[in-house]
């Protein structure tokens, strides 16, 4: 089968995998930058052309040669062109680019990237469509290769849509606006009703975003709980 063939098949909970891994991402980058300066301030400064330049060839080296950065080893994901071969680091650079705008943590923490990835039918945001990449589950890279035009039943049968919980689609939903905060309550309880719902169907599926949005939506609720109670606490 094809890439997009496969990706046409998938569920919000690839986009939050790609989210999940953007953020351990985000964590490498800054350990690039922050572990050296605190290891030694003084070589860090003298080497801080290096630092940069690891910091920008980090995604089209990893993606580019690989097909996977940390993040996307942490969550089971790959980044393949529309041959199912690794991009190159031409087309990972395209897709870095977009990335600044997209999945910026400082924007709305990639909230762009995982709307526009939502709404697509072959799941992609804009940096893909502009390197004409794929994001696959690990599992599902079996499919390509010399019999990617396999439409067996057996291949067919495994990469079927299931019924998803409607609960668990705007758990996931949610959990992705709770970056700005305000819809993280209604994540949580979206969260909860749809693993009631999973557990009573388990034919259906999405538990992916449920546990999703109960996440998101503690931590988001806890936040702005904090931003109420932390003003009394001063004046106490």
């Amino acid at each position: 089968m094809t890439p997009e063939a496969i990706v046409r098949s998938y569920d919000t909970s690839i986009i939050v995998r790609r989210w999940l891994g953007c953020w351990v991402d985000f964590i490498a980058l800054l350990a690039i930058f922050l572990i050296p300066d605190a290891l030694n301030h003084e070589m860090y400064q003298r080497l801080l052309p290096v630092w940069v330049t690891l910091g920008i060839a980090y995604f089209p080296l990893t993606e580019g040669l690989f097909g996977r950065s940390l993040g996307k080893l942490a969550t089971r994901t790959v980044v393949v062109n529309a041959q199912g071969e690794t991009p190159g680091i031409g087309r990972a650079f395209v897709r870095t680019l977009l990335r600044i705008v997209e999945v910026n943590p400082l924007f709305l923490g990639g909230l762009p990237a995982g709307i526009i990835a939502a709404t697509s039918k072959t799941k992609q945001r804009l940096g893909d469509m502009a390197a004409k990449t794929f994001v696959l589950k690990q599992e599902h890279l079996r499919l390509l290769g010399p019999g990617n035009l396999d439409q067996s039943p057996v291949t067919l049968k495994e990469l079927a849509i299931r019924k998803r919980s409607k609960w668990a689609v705007a758990a996931g939903y949610l959990g992705l606006c709770s970056v700005i905060l305000f819809p993280a309550p209604f994540a949580l309880v979206a969260g909860i009703l749809g693993v009631r719902d999973l557990k009573q169907h388990p034919e259906k599926a999405g538990m992916a975003g449920a546990v999703f949005g109960i996440v998101m939506g503690c931590v988001g609720t806890a936040v702005i709980a904090l931003a109420i109670i932390a003003p009394h606490i001063g004046q106490g």
